[in-house]
């Protein structure tokens, strides 16, 4: 069966499994950042503000999410597998991963014990991941208690754009950072 760029769907990418139709209305930085193979370390430039709240900066502890505000260096390691793949955000002060996968009609992200289930939508050349719900060692967040994420991106020229903001009902912020990544040519080689 084809995937919609023309390719066979045995070799299309998470995302592009994922989005279908909607993955050649995406920008090329963003096309190619999400149809990369095998592992690449990328880097850009990074914003981070803090949780507002006590409660929240446990979270952000626990989840390992940016601690402090600042502004640095960025350096993103991608582990592309076409079922899976493996982010390592490392912040000027902390890393943060998780694992992407397929779980239809959209990806679950794992950290740790939480996951977290996006659908993801083209809208225009732009990507928004729009959260679902969550499971915590594996059983459901009482909707009560649902975070309002809004992660975005958007491409400009070579680079990927993000934009990832996680509030929780009557805490507040528990985390947002926001920043770009150099994108790799096309048909650049992974690196070891």
């Amino acid at each position: 069966m084809p995937a919609t760029g023309g390719e066979p769907l045995d070799d299309a990418s998470l995302f592009q499994r994922v989005l279908g139709q909607g993955w050649v209305q995406l920008h090329p930085a963003l096309q190619r950042f999400h149809g990369l193979r095998g592992r690449h370390v990328l880097h850009g430039e990074v914003r981070t503000e803090p949780a507002t709240h006590g409660v929240a900066r446990l979270i952000g502890w626990l989840m390992r999410l940016p601690r402090t505000a600042q502004t640095g260096a960025l350096q993103f390691v991608l582990d592309a597998q076409p079922l899976q793949e493996r982010w390592s955000r490392h912040f000027p002060h902390t890393t943060m991963a998780s694992t992407m996968a397929l779980r239809e009609p959209g990806i679950v992200e794992r950290f740790g014990p939480v996951t977290f289930h996006f659908t993801l939508a083209a809208d225009g050349d732009r990507l928004a991941f729009r959260y679902d719900r969550l499971r915590v060692l594996g059983l459901p967040w009482p909707r009560a208690w649902a975070p309002a994420i809004a992660a975005r991106e958007h491409g400009e020229g070579d680079r990927l754009h993000f934009d990832v903001e996680a509030r929780l009902p009557w805490i507040g912020r528990v985390v947002r950072y926001a920043g770009w990544l150099a994108v790799p040519p096309a048909g650049e080689a992974p690196t070891a």
